[in-house]
Order: structure tokens, then sequence, then C-alpha cells
């Protein structure tokens, strides 16, 4: 989960954040309309940077937030 956030936020792929990126990140995720808000999630599922999301990034995803949810002892809420 902390790879996809990175990379999302490393717009120029340059292997590392500065504090422009990490600013507007803050900026998009503090005050960003919902569109934007919504680009952002779908960037950082879509890591291959295609536009479209596959099921095995999907399940990546899916599978990085239950690992995350499960080391910080969570329970995923009844539906």
């Amino acid at each position: 989960l902390a790879l996809m956030l990175f990379r999302t936020v490393d717009r120029d792929n340059n292997g590392t954040i500065d504090l422009l990126e990490f600013y507007q990140w803050l900026l998009v995720f503090k005050y960003g309309k919902f569109e934007q808000k919504c680009r952002f999630g779908f960037d950082m599922i879509d890591q291959d940077g295609s536009g479209t999301i596959t099921i095995a990034e999907l399940m990546y995803t899916v599978q990085s937030v239950f690992a995350l949810m499960n080391s910080l002892d969570l329970e995923c809420p009844d539906t």
C-alpha cells in the first residue's frame, strides 16, 4: 500500500517525492474536489499507468488493504 501511494505521489517518476509533489498531494487530499480525489484513488490502483484497472491491480489493492487492517488488528465492518 505504501508503494502504491509513493508511486502516485511521485508524479515525475524519479524515485523520490520532492516538497512540491508532497504539497500537491496534501492539497488534493485535504481540499481537492471529488473528481481530483477519485483520480488520485484511480491512479493509485492503476499501478502501470495504463488508464485502466486490471483484476490483478484490484486484487493487489484489496489484499494490501486487508494486510494493513490485519497488521493494525482492525476488524471489517459487518454488512
